[in-house]
């Protein structure tokens, strides 16, 4: 442990905290220059995969921005409704579908009450 003067106040500097810093950047960087192709690949999140994250957060958007409850079964309706329509995800962000997520919640509301 050394102890500096810097300015009016004193700096003090662990020699060891500076060693295990600099060991875990050199792993770091280790292993990022010996990945090889086939390990890159391996990381890799398929594009179906990406699109249904993607579907999924906006189906989430456009329930939250309606004021409607959110659980896991209507989500899975709203993208499944976002499929079957062959929306684009970007236009599941649109007027339009925001217009027929409210129509189709209000037709399930009404069948909900039906029932009682």
């Amino acid at each position: 442990m050394d102890l500096f003067w810097v300015g009016e106040h004193v700096e003090v500097k662990d020699d060891m905290v500076d060693d295990l810093s600099n060991k875990s950047e050199q792993q770091n960087v280790k292993s990022w220059n010996t990945m090889d192709d086939e390990e890159v690949e391996e990381i890799y999140t398929p594009s179906e995969t990406r699109q249904n994250i993607c579907r999924t957060a906006n189906a989430i958007r456009v329930l939250s921005t309606l004021g409607f409850m959110i659980t896991v079964e209507v989500v899975m309706e709203i993208v499944n409704l976002s499929i079957s329509l062959n929306v684009d995800i970007h236009e599941m962000l649109g007027a339009e579908f925001y217009v027929i997520v409210a129509e189709k919640e209000a037709e399930r509301r009404s069948m909900s009450t039906k029932r009682r």
